[in-house]
């Protein structure tokens, strides 16, 4: 048993790698664009999107809790296949709206379940200190992998604007046997639930209530939202600053390989600092790129997605360790999926914001979501120095 849950950690770095290997993300803008949709229209999909894998995060999390991660996630991979097919078939705004739904439920299902698997094997080996050791490494290869597939994205997009996708839908596919060699690792604290109330307690005792496991979370998630936010702000800036399209894919390519290394190498930069630094850089270095961003609308301005992207490195395997730490087996995926949930409902009013305000600036979208995002850190960070003072010995 042993030895096949140490080769657990060899199948989940494939099954990041295939996760993130988007070979149409890098210029699914140039596509969208291709069939006519704007990118007010491109936005509103995206938070169609985000909307349908939230509504079905935590149900699916509290499944993967249920039934398990190993079938969690072959479903998931099945059900993703199977959206990339529909997209491939899809020519018009509503046909990738159906894909982009069925994605999210899809993606629902793989969401948070990897990580939970991970935590959960190295606890069984008692080696659950070295997380984010791995969860960096797997970030980092997922990275990699988002890099690679650049490159292959913008190569192919010269051959056919729809091979992307098929090449997507393949990869999806190729996932599934790496997901059935998982073993599943025996629970800690495992209760079963059995009701949906069960599912309701967690989400009030997480999301609601204030703990050390609440303030990380809503961190966290904010961090997520912002990464993810401005992951969808890179291609409209490269072509508001007019960057010939054959770049596109070698740009996106150095962030993602610059974001892998910086999680590769985590635990070493964080290695002495306490939480309350660590918590402290990664607001000040968003908000420093969001208004950077909103006042440079020069080539400089690429500097500052590199510097971003090197700080989502640190920050994806870190903040999931603080949630790790502060919950339990039985519930581990649930609540990672409420991590999830909360970057998706937050990413999601923000890009429908964008996609019903279609005469904003570049400039001024960033400097908006700057904003928004000051506020919603202000929030969380009035929650922690709340219960540091309802907790004196909360660290």
């Amino acid at each position: 048993m042993k030895r096949n849950l140490e080769n657990n950690i060899k199948y989940l770095q494939v099954i990041r790698i295939a996760t993130w290997f988007q070979v149409l993300m890098p210029i699914v803008l140039l596509f969208f664009k291709a069939h006519h949709l704007e990118l007010s229209d491109i936005m509103i999909l995206q938070a169609v999107y985000s909307i349908s894998t939230l509504v079905l995060e935590i149900p699916t999390g509290y499944i993967a809790d249920i039934i398990g991660r190993r079938k969690t996630l072959i479903l998931g991979f099945l059900i993703s296949a199977v959206a990339y097919i529909i997209f491939s078939f899809s020519f018009n705004f509503f046909g990738f709206l159906i894909a982009e739904l069925i994605f999210g439920l899809g993606e629902s299902f793989i969401s948070g379940t990897d990580s939970a698997m991970l935590y959960d094997t190295l606890l069984s080996q008692e080696k659950q200190n070295e997380y984010v050791k791995h969860e960096g490494k797997l970030t980092s290869f997922g990275n990699f992998s988002e890099a690679i597939g650049g490159i292959l994205g913008g190569m192919l997009i010269l051959i056919s604007i729809r091979l992307p996708l098929y090449v997507e839908a393949l990869i999806y596919f190729v996932a599934v046997p790496f997901a059935f060699l998982l073993v599943e690792p025996p629970r800690h604290n495992n209760t079963k639930f059995k009701t949906v109330k069960e599912i309701v307690k967690v989400f009030k005792q997480t999301w609601v209530r204030k703990s050390r496991l609440n303030v990380f979370l809503w961190f966290s998630s904010i961090v997520g939202a912002a990464t993810l936010t401005m992951a969808w702000l890179v291609q409209p800036y490269l072509l508001k600053i007019e960057i010939p399209q054959a770049a596109f894919g070698i740009i996106w390519t150095s962030l993602n390989l610059t974001a892998g290394f910086f999680s590769f190498f985590a635990h070493k930069f964080v290695k002495n600092l306490s939480k309350t630094i660590i918590i402290s850089c990664l607001t000040i270095c968003i908000l420093i790129s969001y208004f950077g961003l909103s006042i440079l609308q020069n080539g400089i301005g690429i500097l500052i997605f590199f510097f971003f992207y090197s700080i989502r490195g640190i920050g994806t395997p870190v903040l999931k360790e603080f949630i790790n730490i502060e919950t339990t087996s039985d519930i581990r995926a649930t609540v990672l999926s409420i991590r999830n949930f909360t970057i998706r409902i937050l990413f999601s009013i923000i890009a429908l914001f964008i996609g019903f305000m279609p005469h904003l600036s570049t400039q001024r979208v960033y400097l908006i979501v700057g904003f928004i995002f000051g506020s919603l850190f202000l929030f969380s960070l009035l929650r922690m120095v709340s219960l540091k003072f309802k907790n004196p010995n909360s660290k």
